[in-house]
Protein backbone atom coordinates (compact mmCIF):
# COMPACT_ATOMS: atom_id res chain seq x y z
CA UNK A 1 0.00 0.00 0.00
CA UNK A 2 1.15 3.52 -0.61
CA UNK A 3 1.59 6.07 2.16
CA UNK A 4 -1.56 7.97 1.30
CA UNK A 5 -3.69 4.85 1.61
CA UNK A 6 -2.12 4.01 4.99
CA UNK A 7 -2.87 7.52 6.25
CA UNK A 8 -6.44 7.26 4.96
CA UNK A 9 -6.90 4.03 6.90
CA UNK A 10 -5.39 5.55 10.03
CA UNK A 11 -7.62 8.64 9.74
CA UNK A 12 -10.67 6.39 9.34
CA UNK A 13 -9.76 4.63 12.59
CA UNK A 14 -9.03 7.91 14.43
CA UNK A 15 -11.26 10.49 12.73
CA UNK A 16 -10.95 12.97 15.62
CA UNK A 17 -7.14 12.99 15.55
CA UNK A 18 -6.20 16.44 14.24
CA UNK A 19 -2.58 15.53 13.61
CA UNK A 20 -3.54 12.46 11.60
CA UNK A 21 -5.89 14.55 9.47
CA UNK A 22 -3.17 17.16 8.98
CA UNK A 23 -0.71 14.54 7.73
CA UNK A 24 -3.33 13.04 5.44
CA UNK A 25 -3.84 16.52 4.01
CA UNK A 26 -0.10 16.80 3.40
CA UNK A 27 -0.11 13.45 1.60
CA UNK A 28 -3.01 14.58 -0.58
CA UNK A 29 -1.22 17.85 -1.35
CA UNK A 30 1.96 16.03 -2.37
CA UNK A 31 -0.10 13.74 -4.59
CA UNK A 32 -1.63 16.74 -6.35
CA UNK A 33 -5.01 16.19 -4.71
CA UNK A 34 -5.30 19.82 -3.62
CA UNK A 35 -9.04 20.03 -3.02
CA UNK A 36 -8.91 16.95 -0.79
CA UNK A 37 -5.88 18.36 1.04
CA UNK A 38 -7.63 21.63 1.86
CA UNK A 39 -10.74 19.74 2.94
CA UNK A 40 -8.67 17.49 5.24
CA UNK A 41 -6.86 20.45 6.82
CA UNK A 42 -10.19 22.10 7.54
CA UNK A 43 -11.38 18.87 9.17
CA UNK A 44 -8.21 18.87 11.27
CA UNK A 45 -8.88 22.44 12.45
CA UNK A 46 -12.34 21.42 13.64
CA UNK A 47 -10.77 18.85 15.98
CA UNK A 48 -9.25 21.52 18.27
CA UNK A 49 -5.62 20.56 17.58
CA UNK A 50 -2.69 21.18 19.88
CA UNK A 51 -1.15 24.62 19.30
CA UNK A 52 1.87 23.33 17.35
CA UNK A 53 -0.31 21.31 14.98
CA UNK A 54 -2.77 24.18 14.59
CA UNK A 55 0.11 26.39 13.43
CA UNK A 56 1.10 23.79 10.82
CA UNK A 57 -2.48 23.42 9.60
CA UNK A 58 -3.01 27.16 9.29
CA UNK A 59 0.32 27.54 7.47
CA UNK A 60 -0.64 24.77 5.04
CA UNK A 61 -3.97 26.46 4.35
CA UNK A 62 -2.25 29.82 3.86
CA UNK A 63 0.26 28.23 1.48
CA UNK A 64 -2.59 26.62 -0.44
CA UNK A 65 -4.18 30.04 -1.00
CA UNK A 66 -0.95 31.54 -2.33
CA UNK A 67 -0.77 31.95 -6.09
CA UNK A 68 1.34 29.36 -7.89
CA UNK A 69 4.77 30.56 -8.91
Amino acid sequence: KDGTRLLEEAAEKEPLDAEMNYHLGVAYWCAGRTVEAIYQWNIALQQKPEADIEIKIRQALDDAKAPAR
